[in-house]
């Protein structure tokens, strides 16, 4: 891993943050055959950059030389680095996953990744939040749309635990106040599959998902394939989850209810601010 000293070029910046990242070895020979072709300009900014972009080579070099303009956004600030590093897993993860859907290093899941870069979302712990607002009324919490709220976003990174769960709730609001105070939050919120109340169903009270469960307050749901792409293979639709193995007793279970012809939800939950 090479370290940045003076006004290094856009390659050494691609590369320095390639390998600060941690991505995989397997990486490497289509990375560095990519960093000797593709251009990218030193004056990219993340108000630049097309977030809609579908060259995926394109969007890894980009967004890992943006990185360093972000680096000196925590350092602005005096968010650790280790934050920092810790927010940039994703894209490692999403590299991982749109690289296995096309059979090559691909970034995708740009309309994701942007947050990080408009300093929207933070990981903290095993959760992340994003400084968002309300989509509609939850009278229950007080809150109105458009309402400034904390959203809890659930990154791919290991399991649900409970206790990991709750340290990262407890950790937010301090952070929030010490870098955010403008955001003016009035609860968490959480719009998920995970929350989908049919899960209880399924799973054994025991499990994290369940417990993940317990922490909100329902509000509302609608009917969403979304576990599909997210327990099964991202992208992947109702129909075809049907022919995929079931190697797990979730997968189990969701391909029973389907063949019973069931639903599954994304539902909203809050929990109310300390």
């Amino acid at each position: 891993m090479c370290e940045l000293t003076g006004n290094p070029d856009t390659k050494a910046v691609i590369r320095h943050w390639y390998g600060r990242l941690g991505f995989p070895a397997e990486f490497d020979g289509e990375f560095y055959a990519a960093l000797e072709t593709v251009s990218v300009s030193p004056d990219l900014t993340p108000e630049t950059f097309d977030w809609e972009s579908q060259d995926g080579i394109l969007n890894l070099m980009s967004v890992l030389y943006l990185c360093q303009g972000l680096k000196a956004r925590y350092d602005e600030l005096g968010i650790p680095e280790e934050l920092l590093l810790d927010n940039l897993g994703d894209i490692v993860r999403w590299a991982k996953i749109w690289s296995d859907l096309k059979g090559q290093l691909y970034l995708g899941e740009l309309c994701w990744l942007k947050w990080h870069f408009r300093m929207r979302i933070f990981k903290l712990g095993r959760l992340q939040f994003l400084t968002g607002f309300a989509r509609q009324d939850i009278p229950a919490a007080g809150v109105r749309e458009g309402d400034p709220v904390l959203e809890i976003h659930i990154p791919r990174c290991g399991p649900l635990d409970p206790q990991a769960c709750k340290a990262s709730l407890a950790a937010a609001p301090a952070f929030f106040a010490k870098y955010f105070p403008e955001h003016l939050w009035k609860c968490f919120t959480c719009n998920s599959w995970l929350l989908d109340d049919t899960l209880r169903e399924i799973l054994p009270a025991s499990s994290n998902i369940r417990q993940f469960q317990d922490l909100f307050v329902p509000v509302s749901r609608v009917p969403s394939d979304a576990i599909a792409r997210f327990v099964f293979r991202w992208q992947a639709t109702r129909e075809q989850v049907m022919e995929m193995p079931a190697d797990t007793s979730l997968k189990k279970a969701i391909l029973e209810r389907y063949r019973r012809g069931g639903t599954f939800y994304a539902s909203l939950g809050f929990i109310a601010k300390g």
